[in-house]
């Protein structure tokens, strides 16, 4: 039987999803940039991994169940009952102390922590978020896998779901490397998908909403009503042009 080419069509497509019930870790973190942290506290995680091909191979797969749950199973462990410590953080200063512990000092609020260093989990991250969980948990599952691996299944993406809770999750896909690195193994720079652009959060434009000066209109409505008062009632003949800029406004 010859080889029969890829197909190129986007719209023919197998997927291949797991969601496994313990697909699952349990840790505590908290998120901090400038100006803003949240208190320390924790959630159940659930993972679920997308992988997506063209084609299924002559096994009938287009990948094995059982080697994405091996694979995600383990890197969720890994991580599992521990403390999330983005280490990528510019906002948190880290001193790994001689009797295991770890001291972090939280710059925004000068808020300082001591963890035993094996209750960490150590991660290449700015902020310990589900959007940048899914980035991290993408490059440990495809390095794990083998890109050579993923690519001989004829796989073109995958796609990473990090759920904090029912109805609440981040999600993150991204394309399987055409070339194999020289290992197998790929590493994803979180910071690469970061925007340098500060975008504020809901909380900060209410803020600036209400700190906002009043509009001119406000402001020139001010001023008259403070000459009305002054004069004790509008004389046209007196300012025609205060009552002409009063009638406007009004």
């Amino acid at each position: 039987r010859s080889d029969t080419k890829e197909m190129n069509n986007s719209s023919n497509y197998f997927e291949v999803n797991l969601a496994k019930a313990d697909f699952k870790f349990n840790a505590a973190h908290f998120v901090a940039f400038e100006n803003f942290r949240e208190r320390l506290h924790g959630h159940n995680y659930r993972v679920s991994v997308k992988l997506i091909g063209s084609r299924i191979r002559s096994d009938g797969y287009l990948i094995d169940f059982g080697d994405v749950k091996k694979v995600t199973r383990k890197i969720c462990k890994g991580i599992n009952e521990r403390i999330l410590i983005p280490t990528l953080s510019d906002v948190i200063d880290f001193v790994y102390k001689e009797d295991g512990s770890l001291e972090l000092t939280c710059h925004v609020d000068d808020s300082k922590f001591v963890f035993p260093q094996d209750d960490c989990a150590f991660l290449p991250l700015k902020h310990s978020t589900a959007e940048e969980l899914c980035v991290y948990l993408w490059g440990q599952i495809v390095s794990n896998l083998g890109v050579p691996f993923l690519r001989g299944r004829g796989i073109t993406s995958m796609e990473i779901t990090v759920a904090e809770d029912l109805a609440q999750e981040a999600l993150f896909r991204y394309d399987i490397p055409a070339d194999d690195p020289t290992d197998g193994s790929i590493s994803l720079n979180v910071c690469d998908f970061i925007s340098s652009e500060p975008r504020p959060c809901i909380g900060e434009l209410k803020s600036n909403t209400q700190t906002q000066k009043p509009s001119l209109q406000a402001q020139l409505s001010q001023i008259i009503s403070e000459i009305k008062a002054e004069q004790n009632g509008c004389k046209c003949c007196e300012n025609d042009s205060i009552c002409l800029l009063s009638q406007k406004l009004e």
